[in-house]
């Protein structure tokens, strides 16, 4: 054999090694940055979808929260008319019943039955009343 097959060979073996050390490096790096990617690819597309079910979400929890002030100031502003309302019909029957009271020492006995008639009627009507304001105050 010639002297150049003799050292050609190792030469040979070991460049071959060399080289397919390096490309098999190479492509194990490759291999991982192509999985990274479609990994990453992989991550935007979970986060995108993550995002638009969370603002979703968001949506749905503002509309309740929007109606749910809505339902409240409408009881609050309907409790306010009807105790106002109430106030000034006590009132009202208060003074009505306060003039009857007045007019009984002044008429005849017709005119005083009437009147108890009346302030009977008055009293239930401020005895009901009543039980409205306390169920309205409750509310």
């Amino acid at each position: 054999m010639n002297d150049l097959t003799l050292f050609g060979i190792p030469v040979l073996s070991f460049i071959t090694a060399g080289a397919g050390a390096y490309f098999g490096a190479y492509l194990r790096k490759k291999g991982e940055n192509l999985a990274t990617k479609e990994d990453f690819e992989e991550l935007k597309t979970q986060t995108e979808k993550l995002r638009e079910a969370t603002k979703e979400i968001d949506t749905k929890i503002e509309k309740r929260v929007w109606n749910d002030q809505r339902r409240w100031e409408l009881r609050r502003d309907t409790l306010l008319v009807i105790m106002t309302s109430l106030r000034r019909a006590h009132r009202a029957v208060n003074a009505l019943y306060s003039a009857y009271g007045a007019d009984m020492k002044i008429k005849d006995a017709q005119s005083k039955e009437r009147i108890l008639e009346q302030s009977k009627y008055c009293s239930d009507v401020l005895a009901e009343f009543d039980e409205k304001r306390f169920a309205a105050s409750l509310v």
